[in-house]
């Protein structure tokens, strides 16, 4: 299974920081950005979980971490996601770790120092995913091509009950494909011994 085939979203392979967006002019708000980014959250920190498993590496929380931001025209807060096992399931947490209004220059600054993280983001967390990243292509190159294809998707890993079909090309938004040729317009007689 390629880099690609692995990705959480179309050209969104290892994301570190997720943002939701709100207007209050279209009556959003942080409440219900804060439950997209729960959402998104815990699908990320899963996902990174399972990319580092089938690199056959025991991943950390720090390994699997994820911010997100949710802001609207006022303010922005920032929040963190992991995962922690108890008794072999998974439970997804997420905190707040800051509070800003725009408009208050000193906790914008602070809001700015807090955003550190992306130090981490460019440092160990980088370095970690590449070393996944490596291992994978070492398993797919000792792994006959053969016995990497498969005409479904298993749904979940040992289980050989649920599968998926992969996606028909249409699906893939595949621009290549022949498109259908448009018919001849066909005059009637009505239509033509009008004109």
């Amino acid at each position: 299974m390629g880099l690609l085939s692995r990705a959480v979203a179309p050209a969104l392979h290892f994301p570190f920081m997720s943002a939701q967006w709100k207007s209050p002019k279209n009556n959003q708000t942080h409440f219900q950005a804060r439950r997209q980014d729960a959402r998104d959250g815990a699908v990320i920190v899963w996902y990174l979980h399972q990319f580092y498993t089938d690199a056959g590496l025991v991943p950390t929380v720090k390994d699997t971490v994820h911010f997100s931001l949710t802001i609207d025209m006022e303010s922005v807060h920032l929040f963190v996601h992991w995962e922690e096992f108890d008794e072999e399931r998974p439970a997804y947490y997420m905190e707040p770790v800051m509070k800003a209004f725009l408009d208050d220059e000193p906790q914008v600054a602070n809001m700015r120092c807090m955003m550190n993280i992306i130090v981490y983001a460019f440092g160990s967390r980088l370095a970690n995913l590449r070393a996944a990243v490596e291992a994978t292509r070492i398993q797919q190159a000792a792994t006959p091509f053969l016995s990497r294809s498969s005409s479904s998707i298993r749904l979940f890993q040992g289980d050989s009950a649920i599968n998926i079909p992969p996606p028909s090309p249409h699906s893939l938004g595949n621009e290549l494909s022949n498109t259908p040729q448009k018919r001849q317009r066909v005059l009637s007689r009505a239509s033509s011994s009008n004109t």
